[in-house]
């Protein structure tokens, strides 16, 4: 272009140049003429014409034909540049539509139109993703507000007041919308050209969803946390502050949900914080933090028993399990550990439930084994007595003989039938099927009954049997057969241990916890201390060599504590024993 141009300049310079020298040569002819034909002061009566004289006319014609062409060579190239230019804006505007078009985001542009009574819009353009992703198979181009309300856009209203708030205040809008059932994050802008707006559509359904998925997480990840009565901590290793974090409940009024969130509820010293421990396990937690801040370790937990057992608000917590991770720089460095708090009391006491439940299984099989000894020899014996003095009866001579078989055999009787009344108690009690069936009854003629039956079956005449009754006149509602037979095992108990003295069998009446504690007293070899806590269990016997099952005791304890009230006992060695018991009163004529 440069070029063309200097060479339409020099062509106009030696056209000027060509003209001016013509207008010189017609000035100095006449001197060149008068030093040819004329000689000096001499002068001529027609004087002739000089070359530019002669051909002014054609010198004329070629200059204005040089300069037309110089013209039209101008209007040529300039030309020439105007279409170059119009072909690399044709070019530029191809691959701006072609960038317009293949753009990812939708895009739409919209001429907003305010000078009507209602305001309008008027779709000046949009790209293949609108077309595509936005309103799929519905053309909206060059549609007005009414046209754009029939489709799943839906009311223009609010993209209305929008549109012209932004052409006053220049400023940009985003908002997030719900169009053709995707969430979008809609900007709008305002164009270069008058009343004209850009408007992008940025999908945003996935990243809600992720969002929303996140939010329920955290949600449930909250609940999870409340409902596990966890507290979350924070370490800051350099600051030295442990900083406690609980959860709460924020109501959010924008969105109508209330949202959980930890916020900071302390922060002290790491030293300050492991006073919660107790002393037993303070220093066990001081070496877990010790080798976390070291980096020996990256995780780490710690069961261990409070100090203040009301952290919780709850007097009945009191261990905690501690579960902490280490936070590091890009460096490996430690510089930071965070973690959570559980209260774990309910576990602990399961698991020391499941130890008890395990050494009572393996007791209870011990005790088993034991039992199936114990009442294979306790059955055999009585029945070996009653086979063999039996046999004996054949052959028996004189009447005492005979009555004294006859004694044995039935005292076995009586000892083998209580053996397996027993064993038919035990059963029913542990499967919960002993009857109690409740009645009027006299606590004094029950006293009675059993001391009465105790002088009968005693044949050791250097024992005495008394009754003690703690009022004139007692009735009360109970299962007047369980109550004798607890009594009735007592007496049993006392009589095997009892060589000489006195069985008393009575009650007492306990006014100020309105209960009568029932008594056995006797004065035999009395229970070394060591077994005063065995000889409730079952298939305990404190002589070996004593017939019996075992079970009196277990059974009585049972009935007692199916009563309502609790037994114990009272001993001395060679002074005696008491066994007490009770049982709520009620009173009753």
């Amino acid at each position: 272009m440069k070029r063309n141009i200097g060479i339409f300049i020099l062509l106009e310079y030696f056209t000027g140049k060509i003209y001016a020298g013509c207008i010189s040569a017609i000035n100095i002819s006449p001197a060149i003429g008068g030093n040819v034909f004329c000689t000096e002061n001499s002068s001529m009566l027609e004087k002739p014409l000089n070359f530019i004289e002669h051909y002014d006319l054609l010198i004329f014609s070629l200059y204005f034909l040089a300069s037309i062409i110089v013209a039209l060579l101008t209007i040529i190239y300039i030309r020439h540049i105007k279409s170059k230019m119009r072909t690399r804006e044709y070019k530029l505007l191809l691959k701006y539509r072609d960038l317009f078009d293949n753009m990812p985001i939708p895009y739409l542009r919209s001429k907003i139109r305010s000078d009507r009574e209602a305001p309008d819009l008027w779709v000046l353009d949009v790209n293949k993703a609108f077309n595509e992703k936005v309103l799929p198979e519905i053309d909206i181009l060059h549609k007005n507000r009414e046209q754009l309300e029939q489709t799943s856009l839906g009311s223009m209203e609010r993209f209305l007041d929008v549109s012209q708030e932004i052409l006053v205040t220049k400023e940009t809008h985003r908002g997030e919308y719900l169009i053709n059932g995707s969430y979008y994050t809609v900007i709008i802008r305002p164009s270069e050209e008058e009343n004209v707006v850009d408007v992008f559509f940025v999908d945003v359904t996935k990243l809600k969803n992720y969002r929303e998925n996140l939010e329920l997480v955290n949600y449930k990840l909250s609940i999870a946390i409340e409902a596990a009565n966890m507290v979350c901590w924070y370490y800051d290793i350099k600051n030295d502050l442990f900083s406690v974090k609980k959860m709460v409940a924020e109501y959010d009024p924008l969105t109508g949900k209330t949202h959980r969130r930890l916020v900071e509820d302390k922060n002290v010293p790491l030293e300050t914080a492991l006073m919660l421990v107790h002393t037993d396990f303070r220093e066990q937690a001081r070496e877990l933090f010790r080798r976390l801040i070291s980096g020996e370790i990256r995780r780490g937990h710690l069961e261990y028993q409070l100090s203040d057992l009301n952290i919780y608000n709850d007097e009945e917590v009191s261990w905690e399990e501690m579960l902490a991770k280490g936070e590091y720089d890009d460096n490996g460095n430690v510089i930071a550990l965070d973690g959570v708090f559980m209260p774990i009391t309910e576990q602990k006491l399961l698991e020391q439930s499941l130890r008890d439940a395990l050494t009572a299984a393996e007791e209870a099989n011990r005790l088993k084994s034991a039992f199936l000894a114990n009442m294979s020899h306790e059955i055999r014996t009585p029945l070996n007595a009653i086979i063999g003095f039996s046999n004996l009866l054949i052959n028996v001579e004189t009447e005492e003989e005979k009555r004294e078989y006859i004694g044995i055999i039935e005292n076995n009787n009586a000892l083998l039938l209580k053996l397996i009344n027993d064993i038919f108690d035990l059963a029913m009690i542990d499967a919960e099927t002993l009857e109690f069936n409740e009645s009027r009854t006299s606590v004094n003629h029950i006293i009675d009954e059993i001391v009465t039956s105790g002088r009968m079956r005693n044949r050791n005449k250097d024992v005495q049997f008394i009754a003690s009754k703690g009022l004139p006149q007692c009735y009360i509602v109970i299962a007047k057969h369980r109550l004798a037979q607890v009594l009735e095992n007592l007496v049993n108990n006392s009589m095997k241990f009892t060589e000489s003295g006195s069985i008393t069998v009575g009650y007492e009446y306990e006014q100020k916890r309105n209960l009568l504690k029932f008594f056995v007293r006797d004065t035999g070899i009395g229970i070394p201390k060591n077994k005063m806590k065995e000889i409730f269990h079952r298939f305990t016997k404190l002589n070996t060599f004593i017939q019996g099952s075992g079970l009196g005791l277990s059974i009585c304890e049972m009935i007692v504590h199916k009563l309502g009230g609790r037994i114990w006992v009272d001993s001395e060695i060679d002074r005696g024993t008491c066994f007490w018991f009770t049982v709520p009163y009620q009173f009753t004529e």
